[in-house]
């Protein structure tokens, strides 16, 4: 009696466990929900330093917004377009991997958009103010969207973590990838003066990418080495979410263009070079919004002032660690065929 007890715990814990994926997608679906609830009441402006407010509702933005289709469009884009994707991919995950790692990418995004959003409520109200007076403050109501993208954010990294499995070869290859990445971080062609460097560190994140997917890429260049950088540069850890996770994470677009790029082919292929330079242009652009949103949040710069101190390092760092991937384009096919990332992929024939 007493055994057969045991066995039905035991089948009662397995399918709990194998019901999670199921349940947190759920909830971060009704998480998401929630975010629309807090979105009709996103934003209060302080005029001229007194308690003289104006209120901007989500319906009012929408619907009945004086400053145009820009705001109505980006407010359409953080609150229901990013969310509504992110929660299609969660159901979609089941027919391929890299739905699971849009919808983290879009819940990250739209967490990170709606801290962007104050600078852009800020540009443009500031013209629809009748009279003299110039906005002082704008005071969020939504904040729960904000928190709610992030949460959201952190259980499908949960559910994608104990998804997948790493063997002896994932662990070996991301550790000696990211010490290549970390010591390559010291040899700096130019500093910026508040952070910021030129250097080849992308560039063995970018092969980790390719080498072990998006998932895993994301993993071993936003999270591992994202957290060794932010330690040891001394910037803080409030600096981690926007200039390493999402900076260093950014590596992981690489990933989506793996089999694309690591193709049939032998030797370097304009099909290859050509996915190379595009999945480079989306990476650079992913970190290049990291880094802006970090400079606007952390060290108060305006909008137009992020744009113009990231440009200058992010632009070349990502640059040249893509042209130098695509100089070393035939080699990396060479090593993807006598090493391919999986014990199932047999050797093409010579």
């Amino acid at each position: 009696m007493e055994e057969k007890r045991e066995l039905l715990s035991k089948e009662f814990k397995e399918k709990i466990i194998g019901w999670m994926p199921l349940i947190i997608s759920i909830i971060v679906i009704l998480f998401t929900g929630l975010s629309f609830i807090g979105s009709f009441y996103t934003l209060k402006i302080k005029i001229d330093g007194v308690k003289s407010y104006q209120d901007y509702s989500f319906a009012t933005l929408l619907f009945n917004n004086p400053a145009g289709t820009n705001v109505q469009v980006f407010y359409l884009i953080i609150y229901l377009v990013f969310p509504l994707i992110a929660c299609i991919s969660l159901f979609l995950k089941r027919f391929s991997k890299y739905f699971q790692v849009v919808s983290l990418l879009l819940f990250l995004g739209s967490g990170i958009t709606s801290i962007v959003a104050k600078e852009v409520f800020l540009s443009v109200y500031s013209s629809l103010i009748e009279g003299s007076v110039s906005i002082d403050t704008v005071h969020f109501f939504g904040v729960l969207p904000i928190i709610t993208y992030f949460v959201s954010f952190v259980l499908t990294l949960s559910t994608a973590i104990n998804e997948i499995s790493f063997d002896v070869r994932d662990i070996t290859e991301m550790g000696i990838f990211v010490a290549i990445a970390f010591g390559l971080s010291f040899i700096k062609f130019y500093s910026m003066p508040t952070g910021g460097s030129i250097n080849l560190q992308m560039l063995p994140l970018y092969i980790l990418a390719l080498r072990r997917g998006p998932l895993k890429g994301f993993i071993g260049c936003g999270i591992v080495y994202g957290l060794i950088c932010c330690f040891t540069d001394g910037y803080g850890v409030a600096t981690f979410p926007f200039d390493y996770l999402v900076g260093f994470g950014s590596a992981c677009i690489f990933g989506f263009f793996a089999n694309l790029i690591l193709n049939d082919k032998k030797s370097y292929n304009i099909k290859g070079e050509i996915f190379i330079l595009v999945a480079g242009v989306i990476a650079t652009l992913v970190r290049y919004v990291g880094g802006c949103v970090s400079s606007m949040v952390l060290y108060d710069t305006s909008f137009s002032g992020a744009l113009v101190y990231n440009l200058p390092y992010i632009l070349p760092s990502c640059g040249v660690a893509v042209i130098s991937l695509m100089a070393l384009y035939g080699p990396l096919l060479r090593v993807h065929h006598y090493f391919p990332t999986s014990k199932k992929e047999e050797l093409p024939e010579e």
